[in-house]
């Protein structure tokens, strides 16, 4: 048993329960303190369910002590938070150095600040995978609007200055043609997240003639590039919410 002595690293509080009366003649089980010893807590096996939409934890553990006599299955230890029923106790080789409790039945001294931790990192996680889910679908659309837009087109073709240069533009209903890149180098995305965990993703053209190009004027049909980019990847950006865990979204 020398690697169980080596161990025993975690200092623990022994408890032993006791039966008291209490003003209205019921009876209640009051814990107090027994020794402080050091001790191996190992974990067994572990089982988690929901019961009304709240986590229910149990596990089980075995714990190895050095041998005392003042304890029994109306004890239990104390770790930090954690308290552990003993449900049976074994006299290893029965040389009274060492005792294993077995079927500890883990429980939190603090219960409503466990299910709070636990709420809060769940929220976070959540957070952070909307924020994802909206991040990398607005990267998608952008990208696939800045492909959309082609060099040269099969439209009229213009004269255009400063610098001169021969300009063909797309079709009405297509993506805009552009010669010199400034439409896509515009193109970007803005991700905020707002105190209640909820995210908005806006994809932006920020060039002058992105609102006549997109929505067309008086003068010219027009050559949609933002929309359609969104429109095409519905199914990409469903499967980009799917894999981080999101079924609502608008």
């Amino acid at each position: 048993m020398s690697n169980s002595i080596g161990k025993m690293r975690y200092k623990v509080k022994v408890e032993r329960a006791t039966n008291t009366r209490d003003a209205g003649g019921g009876i209640s089980q009051v814990y107090n303190p027994v020794t402080f010893i050091y001790a191996n807590i190992e974990p067994k096996s572990a089982n988690s369910s929901y019961r009304q939409g709240i986590l229910q934890e149990k596990v089980t553990h075995e714990i190895t002590i050095r041998y005392m006599t003042n304890i029994d299955t109306n004890s239990k230890i104390t770790y930090g938070t954690r308290s552990f029923a003993v449900n049976g106790i074994i006299n290893i080789d029965e040389r009274d150095r060492f005792l294993k409790l077995r079927h500890c039945n883990m429980s939190f001294k603090n219960i409503d600040a466990f299910k709070k931790r636990l709420k809060n990192r769940l929220q976070t996680k959540a957070h952070k995978n909307a924020f994802n889910a909206v991040k990398d679908s607005a990267l998608v659309v952008e990208k696939f609007a800045q492909e959309s837009i082609k060099k040269g087109g099969s439209g009229k073709t213009y004269e255009l200055y400063n610098p001169r240069r021969t300009h063909t533009s797309s079709k009405a209903g297509e993506p805009p043609a552009t010669d010199q890149g400034e439409l896509g180098k515009n193109i970007s995305i803005n991700i905020k997240q707002n105190k209640d965990g909820s995210v908005v993703g806006q994809i932006i053209s920020s060039a002058p003639y992105s609102k006549a190009l997109e929505f067309g004027t008086i003068n010219m049909s027009p050559r949609p590039f933002m929309q359609p980019a969104l429109n095409k990847n519905k199914n990409k950006i469903k499967q980009i919410f799917k894999r981080e865990g999101i079924i609502r979204w608008a």
